[in-house]
């Protein structure tokens, strides 16, 4: 995809859509309008367009930044997809070398580091886990919308990753987006311990 500068200048941009993604009408608009945004910003390496469906965020900014990247209605800049580094073993050795798994796994509320240790033993073939990688070990930033643009439908029995996976999703058709501060957010992971972590440790109680 090409964008225009405000001079008129083209940059080049690249941005992907699985085909199980519904987006709304939003979302275009908000992929250009923060990819122009953030263009000259080092520390952002990406724009994404999908998060979790959280309960009262009536109060949060309408984008939050978290450290890496994320796949699910994406774009970033040719000067970052340059950073893309294909070999997990180098990156998960970075991750651990530098004590940063607790981190990378985002304080432990997702299995990064486990997902890329299935793409070196060959279990899974992910390119988004090795993306998620590459910007982390670069210390980049990725622009997330606190209320999501996408729709995934892709948790049948057809996914590929993902296979009869129950999750909320309450996507709406736009968002004010206003530059904020490029730093980590800390009521994401409060609001994901709160509604998933816990249902989670129910479910494996039940089990």
């Amino acid at each position: 995809m090409k964008t225009f500068r405000k001079d008129g200048t083209k940059y080049t941009t690249n941005g992907v859509l699985n085909v199980d993604l519904i987006v709304s009408k939003g979302f275009l608009k908000y992929m250009n309008q923060a990819l122009s945004m953030y263009e000259d910003d080092s520390e952002v390496g990406c724009i994404h367009a999908w998060n979790y469906y959280f309960k009262n965020v009536e109060d949060c900014e309408s984008t939050f930044f978290l450290k890496g990247a994320d796949c699910w209605g994406w774009a970033t800049w040719k000067s970052s997809w340059k950073l893309f580094n294909s070999d997990a073993q180098f990156l998960l050795n970075q991750i651990v070398s530098n004590k940063q798994e607790f981190e990378f796994n985002r304080k432990n509320t997702h299995e990064f580091v486990q997902m890329l240790k299935d793409q070196i033993e060959g279990k899974v073939n992910s390119w988004a886990i090795r993306w998620h990688a590459s910007l982390f070990c670069n210390n980049k930033y990725c622009l997330h919308p606190t209320i999501s643009l996408v729709k995934n439908i892709g948790f049948d029995d057809l996914g590929t990753h993902t296979i009869n996976l129950e999750l909320d999703q309450n996507p709406i058709d736009e968002i004010n987006l206003t530059k904020i501060k490029i730093e980590e957010s800390t009521w994401f992971f409060k609001k994901y311990i709160e509604q998933h972590t816990k249902k989670s440790l129910w479910k494996k109680i039940i089990l």
